[in-house]
């Protein structure tokens, strides 16, 4: 994880674009990138993805955003509708994956004014997530929200639906894993990846991620 958050100031600093490039996956999450060995190499069928945020068009996600919120939004901001995870927007077509090589795959983005409702810090819900990783999470929602949508558009509809994505969130939570905690998402993956995945199908390997998420939550 320390090498991929190194390669994403190195984009940053090389391109003069200060927060619009993120190295997500788990190459960055730092757990599951390689199920075949431990020398910190990635397997071939696990993706680096870089993904860019567009600062211009940006997404503004009324239900969501108070008055004091509003002082995020960017000039050009687009009101969209917002629903479960999803906006609905008419913003010009870009494609989702600006191209791909083998490990790596680079995803344009569009910059959100702010993140949606997050149930996770609504008031008086439990969690038995750390406090010091819920006071993180906190921090990037509130104070710094880097908040982007990527293209999830059926086909004919492209760059009218978008899904609002939670990777930074997600990668706070990976970033401050126990050992032990980190293990049995490796084990989730491996199982889901390796064989569960041969015999049924539909199943992904984000699926181990949520299942890792839900048991964090509800675990004391």
């Amino acid at each position: 994880s320390g090498v991929a958050l190194a390669l994403e100031d190195l984009l940053r600093l090389l391109l003069k674009s200060q927060d619009t490039f993120f190295v997500f996956g788990s190459f960055c999450d730092g757990w599951g990138s390689c199920l075949s060995k431990i020398d910190g190499s990635i397997d071939s069928d696990s993706d680096i993805d870089i993904t860019f945020v567009l600062k211009s068009n940006s997404v503004h996600i009324p239900a969501d955003c108070s008055a004091s919120e509003t002082s995020n939004c960017l000039k050009g901001c687009k009101v969209a509708d917002y629903e479960d995870g999803h906006v609905t927007i008419a913003l010009p077509f870009f494609q989702r994956a600006t191209f791909r090589l083998p490990e790596i795959e680079a995803i344009s983005a569009r910059h959100c004014c702010s993140y949606p409702r997050i149930e996770l810090l609504s008031p008086g819900y439990r969690s038995h997530i750390s406090t010091q990783t819920l006071e993180a999470i906190r921090t990037e929602v509130l104070q710094v929200p880097r908040c982007h949508a990527v293209s999830a558009s059926p086909p004919g509809l492209e760059g009218s639906r978008m899904r609002v994505s939670t990777t930074l969130l997600e990668r706070i939570v990976m970033h401050n894993l126990t050992t032990v905690q980190g293990q049995l998402f490796v084990l989730l993956k491996f199982f889901i990846k390796r064989h569960i995945s041969s015999k049924v199908s539909g199943l992904k390997t984000y699926m181990a991620k949520n299942l890792l998420f839900y048991m964090l939550d509800e675990t004391p």
